[in-house]
């Protein structure tokens, strides 16, 4: 007979274990983003690096409540936030010339460009997705090795370095064309 206590505390810990993965995975992806965030909004290395201890304990506390597929980026920085607010209040090491209106301010700002960073970086993707595979594999042997130059490439392929050039010049002026196209108006920069 199977004991059902221990076969459900099993799942519960497969559960914590996959949790843990994808807690590490999105961190790892986010940490020098959320680190710099910190920093803009307290001024101060020592404080950021004080904020972001404690908002990393508090993120994953809170991880649970997260929708994973949704913009875990955003979901760090809103507790980042609160989390720098609390270190002014509790430090009464708020800037005096700043306020919380500014840090508010900066705040919104960092914010947004995080959002089309991301925007950017998904119409990216989305146009690579759309060239032919013969552009796409000159891009990855150009882009994956950055020790090899332009006549590495082009020696590696078999093709004169002056046509490796053009290639790529005409390669990465579709792809800025297709990001234009594809992002809404006013994120292009």
């Amino acid at each position: 007979m199977v004991d059902v206590r221990s076969d459900s505390q099993m799942r519960a810990k497969m559960r914590q274990e996959g949790c843990r993965e994808e807690f590490a995975s999105l961190y790892a992806a986010h940490e020098l983003q959320l680190f710099s965030y910190i920093l803009a909004l307290t001024g101060s290395t020592a404080a950021a690096e004080d904020v972001f201890q404690e908002t990393c304990v508090v993120m994953w506390q809170k991880f649970s409540e997260f929708q994973i597929g949704t913009n875990f980026a955003a979901w760090a920085r809103k507790i980042a936030y609160h989390m720098v607010m609390r270190y002014h209040k509790q430090t009464g090491r708020r800037h005096v010339l700043l306020g919380d209106a500014f840090v508010e301010t900066i705040s919104a700002v960092r914010s947004k460009r995080a959002a089309m960073r991301d925007h950017r970086s998904e119409a990216l993707q989305h146009c690579l997705g759309k060239l032919g595979q013969r552009d796409r594999e000159l891009l990855a042997c150009r882009y994956d090795n950055d020790s090899l130059t332009i006549k590495d490439v082009a020696q590696k392929l078999g093709r004169p370095a002056n046509t490796v050039y053009k290639a790529l010049r005409r390669i990465r002026a579709s792809l800025l064309e297709c990001v234009r196209r594809t992002l809404p108006q006013g994120e292009h920069r």
